[in-house]
């Protein structure tokens, strides 16, 4: 049987949003954004701009010793295309879309109708690290933090909140 466990205090316990291993001196809302930094937004097989999944891996066992190598592969959301800048770069994957270059967040804030069209993506991904997800909470959190004042201007955190709190109460 398989248990995770807090190597910093030594606790048995789930990795869940708002587990103990960020501290005690932590808020509630910095542990949501270190665990959705940890398990959507730097996920590289994610784009951090719309939430698509831009690659696919399985892990395949190549030797009878066990020795194991990860192949990988484009969605049908990404493409392979060369950058805008006029020099010659190297193709990179793009979201079909959103249009992000390699999945990086490209635009400085959303509207709440923008955030909220991100919310089934969002909810598939976070189902996708194995945690059920209470979609009409994510829901109300973007709708909510989208208008208001102290988190109108930070997309990240406001996905990181509804997430952690849609984990929370399913």
């Amino acid at each position: 049987m398989s248990q995770t466990a807090d190597t910093a205090t030594a606790t048995l316990g789930p990795k869940g949003p708002f587990a103990s291993k960020w501290g005690v001196e932590a808020t509630r809302a910095e542990r949501a954004l270190a665990w959705f930094d940890a398990r959507v937004w730097h996920e590289h097989e994610v784009c951090s701009n719309c939430f698509a999944r831009l690659k696919h891996s399985q892990t395949v066992e190549r030797d009878a010793w066990g020795n194991e190598d990860t192949d990988s592969w484009r969605s049908n959301s990404a493409t392979l295309e060369h950058g805008h800048d006029p020099l010659p770069d190297p193709p990179k994957t793009t979201c079909n879309e959103c249009g992000s270059m390699r999945g990086l967040k490209q635009f400085d804030t959303l509207s709440v109708d923008d955030a909220v069209d991100r919310v089934p993506e969002l909810v598939t991904r976070v189902e996708e690290v194995g945690h059920d997800v209470d979609e009409d909470t994510v829901y109300g959190v973007v709708r909510t933090l989208g208008t208001d004042e102290d988190y109108e201007a930070n997309d990240k955190e406001i996905f990181a909140i509804a997430a952690a709190l849609g984990v929370e109460q399913a």
